[in-house]
């Protein structure tokens, strides 16, 4: 709880953030179409995406079948890829929630 607000949530409330995929380790390039696998309601993911924007050689933004706006990979290790490279990827799904950046003052332009 921040400034006496409580941040729980209630079945219907809409949250805004950026979604982003953490913790790859690997990726398999790929012809398949764009797909995303959650089991279990648990953050683990499998997912193809398509490299829209390479940030650094660890960051890149990727077009996805998740929401219709990119999403952040975050990879552990540099993994050299580029601008339209179609990958398989496992990794954990999260979510940087808009309202507690900005609760904090740290709130970045991620939307695109």
């Amino acid at each position: 709880m921040m400034n006496n607000i409580s941040m729980k949530r209630k079945v219907g409330d809409i949250i805004e953030g950026n979604l982003f995929i953490a913790w790859i380790t690997e990726f398999e390039r790929t012809n398949e179409e764009l797909m995303y696998v959650q089991k279990n309601e648990y953050s683990r993911i499998d997912a193809v995406v398509e490299i829209t924007e390479v940030i650094n050689e660890f960051t890149y933004y990727a077009k996805n079948s998740i929401v219709d706006r990119d999403i952040i990979l975050d990879m552990e290790k540099d993994m050299d890829l580029k601008k339209g490279d179609r990958i398989y990827i496992e990794g954990s799904l999260q979510i940087e929630l808009e309202e507690y950046k900005e609760r904090l003052g740290l709130l970045e332009d991620w939307k695109r």
